[in-house]
């Protein structure tokens, strides 16, 4: 009985040796499908910070891109417009310039051609005046047949009106010149300035279109 005692605990304790080397077998077991999970999740987690880091990156490159692109579209949208502002103003003095020049030459063109007209008839008068000189006394004039010639001295004052009037007429031709000249110039210098100016609008509309797009892109992107 003693034996058989002793052959039933030595029995047990084999059972349960094999028992507790079974449980730690599982345990183990366990432990390392835990220790592979746990590693299969941090490299999972890994991979996705590094997505969303990479995607942060990019976004943030996006970002700076647009904050670049509208800072130099706002800074040309200003330049521009100044600019249209500076030559339409210009346009404007100088159309007026012109439109006053147009009526100094057109004030200058009726006082030379009265001036023309008035040495006309004075030159007639001189002309008179020389045939008077030729008038001899007692003899018959060749225009009318009078053999008195009350008339037949020169007039001095005549000579000196005749004289002022060709210097008139030289001032005169000189102003018109001038006016002409000054009305084309500025006329010129207001259709520049006019070209000027449309073309600084035109760019500035073509900054605000791409402005509207780079704030489109600014919303789009989530910003």
């Amino acid at each position: 009985e003693q034996v058989t005692a002793q052959s039933n605990a030595a029995g047990r304790a084999v059972a349960h040796e094999a028992e507790c080397q079974g449980k730690l077998a599982a345990a183990k077991h366990d432990r390392e499908h835990a220790e592979s999970v746990a590693k299969t999740f941090d490299e999972v987690d890994l991979q996705e910070r590094r997505k969303s880091l990479s995607k942060a990156q990019v976004q943030l490159a996006q970002l700076a891109e647009l904050v670049t692109q509208s800072a130099f579209l706002f800074a040309e949208i200003e330049r521009t417009q100044a600019e249209a502002a500076t030559a339409s103003a210009a346009e404007t003095e100088f159309g007026r310039a012109a439109e006053h020049e147009a009526k100094t030459a057109s004030e200058d063109t009726i006082r030379l051609q009265e001036a023309r007209e008035a040495h006309s008839r004075a030159q007639q008068t001189a002309d008179l005046a020389e045939h008077r000189g030729e008038l001899t006394p007692g003899e018959a004039c060749p225009r009318c047949g009078a053999t008195e010639h009350p008339y037949a001295e020169s007039d001095p004052l005549a000579e000196r009106m005749l004289a002022g009037q060709v210097k008139r007429i030289a001032e005169l031709e000189t102003a018109l010149r001038r006016s002409s000249t000054a009305q084309i110039s500025f006329a010129e210098k207001a259709r520049a300035a006019h070209a000027v100016a449309a073309r600084a609008a035109s760019e500035s509309q073509r900054f605000r279109v791409e402005l509207g797009i780079s704030s489109k892109k600014w919303n789009e992107a989530g910003f």
